[in-house]
């Protein structure tokens, strides 16, 4: 399923009224994560990214180090991979998509494990939740537009 159908979809299913033709789609999911969908540069291929957090002050080294070994070593990342942005010192985390072998509910899916990544990575980086609600919450997508 294409970027572009499944952005229909999106806007079909939860009401977002995104414009065609747009670079990036953003995304607020649960009003709690604020997440970006794009076309790559590749063929068939398209991007979902978030921002996690500030790499800390204190405690860069630590997160650097932390960083290098999930993406080398963690299994538990999947097809994510953690990042950060030169410009902003923001930790974000990436994940890639074949538009010729995902469906529409296998997106959602995926997007529901992506924003328990990007919580699971918060609290990993910052030491505690940054948002009240449980894991439980983060089963039921709320998406609307971030503004």
């Amino acid at each position: 399923m294409s970027l572009k159908e499944i952005i229909k979809q999106l806007s079909r299913d939860f009401n977002l009224g995104f414009s065609e033709g747009e670079e990036v789609y953003s995304l607020s999911v649960n009003d709690l994560y604020e997440v970006y969908l794009e076309k790559s540069i590749e063929p068939h291929v398209f991007l979902l990214s978030a921002p996690v957090c500030l790499v800390p002050d204190k405690g860069a080294e630590e997160t650097y180090r932390l960083l290098l070994e999930a993406n080398l070593y963690g299994e538990a990342m999947g097809q994510h991979v953690l990042a950060i942005d030169k410009g902003s010192d923001q930790v974000v985390l990436f994940r890639w998509f074949n538009e010729l072998e995902i469906s529409y509910a296998e997106f959602l899916d995926h997007l529901k494990c992506f924003v328990k990544q990007v919580a699971t990575w918060e609290e990993k980086i910052e030491g505690f939740p940054n948002h009240e609600k449980g894991e439980e919450e983060l089963d039921n997508l709320n998406i609307g537009i971030k503004i």
